[in-house]
């Protein structure tokens, strides 16, 4: 982030929808969750992601 290079995505799972939640989110971070925090402390809007065996 630093140096302007960019990230490798960040591997997601999907979260299953429940039926009694208001569930705000569809995936999840699976592992990142540093570069997560880093990246909305440098004022990214977003990043990339992956989600295994969607392709």
């Amino acid at each position: 982030m630093v140096f302007g290079q960019d990230l490798d995505p960040m591997p997601l799972r999907e979260v299953p929808p429940l039926e009694w939640s208001n569930q705000l989110y569809t995936y999840v971070t699976a592992d990142g969750y540093h570069r997560f925090f880093a990246s909305i402390a440098a004022g990214f809007d977003h990043l990339p992601g992956d989600l295994p065996g969607a392709r």
